[in-house]
């Protein structure tokens, strides 16, 4: 059985058509496997970056889904792991790669494990050696393209137009099973990061020159976003 289902497989993945198909009572059965196979790739890569399909156009963004799965198969029972390697395909192109790094954030996060979040009570016994830990349903980007800007145009159903080069920064995180993006200032970024590589409170101020203002700021959005998890 194992044998006949690695050839089953092999067969399907293909873009040669099997030399063998005594196996096979009707070959052109199998020719309804090895179609879809491409299609349900199609349609999953779609789900992950739907932004990026339709700012290249279906038949741009099914080439490129073809030119990708034959460097990076399938390796998963799940083809929710297809487009994880995408980004780092498209390097040659800097605002696709951040666009793919982007959409694939949002999936990561939305698939992430679900913890509990910190209660908002016990921020009063947050002192300047605490450490705090975010829920893992969490991720902090870097991008050099207003990506989050482009994606919310996507979103809005406008015109989808490359934008100039220009550093952003930007918060997912997971709440009520949906995702949410939190568009961040440099500063922020920077101490929002030095907590998340397990910085103190106030080392992360002496990294990054914060000020009592921004602080109350940054924390008053944090807080109510609910993307703290822990206190250490």
């Amino acid at each position: 059985m194992r044998e006949l289902q690695e050839w089953m497989y092999a067969s399907i993945v293909s873009p040669q058509w099997p030399d063998d198909t005594s196996r096979l009572v009707d070959p052109s059965r199998l020719a309804i496997y090895r179609d879809m196979y491409p299609m349900r790739m199609h349609d999953a890569m779609a789900v992950d970056y739907p932004a990026l399909m339709k700012f290249l156009g279906e038949e741009k963004f099914h080439e490129l889904v073809d030119r990708y799965t034959e460097h990076h198969p399938s390796q998963s029972y799940t083809l929710n792991r297809l487009g994880d390697s995408f980004p780092e395909f498209l390097t040659d192109d800097p605002f696709l790669h951040d666009l793919a790094r982007f959409e694939l954030a949002m999936t990561e996060v939305f698939d992430a494990e679900e913890t509990p979040e910190l209660d908002p009570a016990v921020f009063g016994s947050i002192g300047p050696d605490s450490r705090l830990k975010t829920i893992a349903a969490f991720q902090l980007h870097a991008f050099d393209y207003p990506v989050n800007d482009f994606f919310q145009s996507f979103r809005d159903g406008e015109e989808l137009v490359e934008p100039e080069r220009r550093k952003s920064w930007v918060a997912f995180h997971r709440r009520d099973y949906g995702v949410f993006r939190l568009e961040l200032e440099e500063r922020a970024y920077d101490y929002l990061s030095a907590l998340c590589d397990g910085a103190t409170i106030v080392g992360a101020i002496d990294g990054t020159g914060a000020t009592q203002d921004e602080l109350f700021g940054w924390f008053r959005d944090w807080s109510a976003a609910g993307i703290f998890g822990g206190i250490e």
